[in-house]
């Protein structure tokens, strides 16, 4: 009797081993088909081919998953299908679990909970500071076209933008440019 592997069951039906599957022409179809897809579950074979041996299966696999699990925990794949990529995916992991979370981060992951409302996260990230590349856009204008600049339109549009802080900083800045 022939062993019951890929390869012989493959011959039999005049297919091909595809992966850990066999695909061969289904009934009634052209040899050229492969509609027809066979994949052996290995647990089974094993069991049966421990039964007939008369051994203990059962303590074997409880021995093996105690050693090493049969699923990848990374991929799901038994055996591992990309062993150095799931190592580099735990090491990151654990890696991860070691940092301490970035309190930015951990501030903004508080306004997705359900009992933040759009409006108070909106208020909460626009009120940030403005942006040093405005301020110096109002300045830039400032030292190219006078105090003149500041009543066109783009500077009217960088100086709404302004918070508090960076209106007085332009204040001091015009100020001090302008006294001497």
């Amino acid at each position: 009797m022939r062993a019951l592997g890929l390869s012989n069951i493959a011959r039999a039906l005049g297919g091909s081993v595809s992966g850990r599957n066999v695909v061969a022409p289904g009934p009634w179809h052209s040899h050229a088909d492969r509609s027809l897809s066979i994949k052996i579950d290995p647990v089974a074979r094993w069991q049966a081919e421990a039964a007939r041996l008369n051994s203990d299966w059962n303590g074997l696999m409880r021995l093996r998953t105690s050693i090493a699990p049969l699923t990848c925990d990374i991929c799901g794949a038994a055996p591992c299908i990309n062993p150095s990529f799931c190592r580099l995916c735990r090491q990151t992991d654990a890696k991860a679990a070691r940092t301490l979370p970035d309190a930015k981060i951990e501030w903004r992951r508080g306004l997705l909970h359900n009992g933040v409302s759009l409006e108070r996260a909106y208020t909460e990230l626009s009120n940030r500071p403005t942006p040093e590349a405005t301020v110096e856009a109002v300045k830039h204008a400032v030292r190219d076209h006078g105090l003149r600049a500041l009543s066109e339109i783009q500077a009217q549009e960088r100086l709404q933008r302004c918070d508090a802080d960076a209106r007085t900083r332009l204040d001091r800045w015009i100020e001090n440019r302008h006294s001497t």
